[in-house]
């Protein structure tokens, strides 16, 4: 009972940090946005989802990239002990775009190209991680002034995606 109820309590206090942070993003104050998303993780240092939420915040808002890396290798790390291929992905795709924005090319390559190699073990499944990474590699090599590259990689994207998903979005 002890237990459970410390749990309760912690999801009560990380449910109170999480409106404290749409409140202060609500007041246009970032930063302080920021230090509730922090203290959340502080909560349970080894939840991969609060990790990817604070990483992707400062990444997309703050553009503090190194800060975001060290929340998207510590999300990595609990993904690789965990084995799941999803989870892995996804973080792979995030530190892949944190390298994609400082124009560190050939890191995010081998991160997307690490997305591409998981995701085909089960290519129906993660079809669309496949066309995103493709993409993305197109994006890095765009960014590398490659451009013969990047279109090859953007049609990658597109073959990855089944026929049946194109004709309904035309």
């Amino acid at each position: 009972a002890t237990e459970s109820s410390r749990l309760k309590e912690l999801d009560n206090l990380a449910a109170d940090y999480y409106n404290s942070f749409t409140i202060e993003v609500s007041r246009m104050e970032p930063e302080k946005a920021a230090a509730w998303l922090d203290k959340r993780v502080e909560l349970d240092p080894e939840r991969f989802d609060w990790l990817i939420e604070a990483g992707k915040y400062y990444k997309t808002y703050l553009g503090r990239n190194d800060q975001a890396l060290q929340y998207f290798d510590r999300a990595y790390s609990i993904a690789k002990k965990s084995g799941i291929p999803s989870l892995q992905i996804i973080v792979l795709n995030e530190i892949g775009g944190v390298h994609t924005n400082l124009h560190e090319t050939e890191k995010a390559s081998e991160c997307y190209n690490e997305v591409i190699r998981l995701a085909e073990k089960d290519r129906e499944q993660f079809f669309q991680a496949i066309a995103s990474a493709y993409n993305n590699l197109g994006l890095v090599e765009s960014i590398s002034g490659n451009s013969d590259e990047a279109l090859k990689y953007y049609e990658k994207s597109l073959k990855t995606v089944p026929d049946t998903l194109l004709s309904s979005a035309v």
